[in-house]
């Protein structure tokens, strides 16, 4: 890709977690534009601070279930040190994952197609099911996720969690955007969790990208990469499950053995996002 400028770029992932592989798919990448690219840690050298001209937050994620808290913790310091020395921050949150899952209730409750969602007790006693799923408003990757029998569930209402009845699904779908811009939807047969299955490329039908994008629309951000999480019910209808827009991993290497040129275009679609977002806020 041809630029008439050249960065140094800092991508914030997590190298002792294998998905970082993917971070140093999209750095080489950079890296053949002309730009210098360093790959790290979220607890990387201050000093770094005052040497790059953009960070980019990427698999900051960690893969450990008793980790993810004290993760997060550091994350949030680094964003609000780079917030406050100005400098360009690239894919550091919008309104919805980056902010707690509250948006779930909020967006079920303005009858969009979400997983039913609940955060007091009186508005479970119609889903008529046995079990009902318990989830940290602050968590990822089913983290301290729990399903417990509906009989018991009254005890778990409270600030810290959201409650969805435990629905019967087919698969995990994920619709992946840049700039807004739908590029690729991936399916996960039956689920991401417990099991990571290799993915499926999802031809989608034009009024459930049009769903998707209609979540996408109400973000805030204006260049970013953003994921929007669907499950599909036996009867085909997709309810959403969660708006990754932080740091949504995108099974590129999978892609990229689906059709490499999907792949391409999306890894040059968002090198170009980060370039303009680069220019506009230099």
């Amino acid at each position: 890709m041809n630029i008439n400028f050249k960065l140094r770029i800092l991508i914030l992932s997590n190298l002792n977690n294998e998905d970082c592989s993917e971070d140093i798919l999209l750095a080489n990448s950079f890296i053949e534009d002309g730009n210098e690219v360093l790959v790290t840690n979220i607890d990387f050298d201050e000093k770094l601070d005052d040497v790059y001209d953009i960070f980019l937050r990427r698999s900051t994620w960690v893969g450990d279930e008793s980790e993810y808290k004290e993760n997060d913790i550091k994350i949030q310091k680094v964003i609000n040190r780079l917030k406050s020395k100005n400098k360009l921050i690239y894919n550091f949150g919008g309104i919805f994952d980056s902010k707690g899952k509250d948006y779930l209730y909020n967006l079920y409750k303005k009858g969009y197609p979400v997983i039913p969602t609940a955060k007091f007790y009186n508005e479970t006693t119609d889903w008529n099911c046995n079990k009902m799923r318990v989830k940290p408003l602050n968590s990822y990757d089913g983290f301290d996720q729990i399903v417990v029998d509906t009989s018991q569930i009254k005890k778990y209402f409270n600030k810290n969690y959201l409650i969805q009845p435990n629905i019967k699904f087919e698969s995990e779908i994920q619709f992946y955007f840049v700039d807004k811009k739908f590029y690729y939807a991936l399916e996960f047969i039956p689920s991401k969790v417990p099991t990571y299955p290799t993915p499926k490329l999802y031809l989608a039908k034009d009024n459930e990208i049009e769903m998707a994008k209609n979540f996408i629309k109400m973000n805030a951000l204006k260049y970013g990469m953003e994921r929007v999480d669907f499950i599909k019910t036996p009867d085909k209808k997709l309810l959403l499950l969660e708006i990754e827009d932080c740091d949504p991993y995108l099974d590129l290497e999978d892609l990229i053995d689906i059709d490499k040129n999907l792949a391409d275009s999306f890894i040059v679609a968002y090198k170009k996002s980060v370039y303009d977002f680069y220019k506009t806020n230099k």
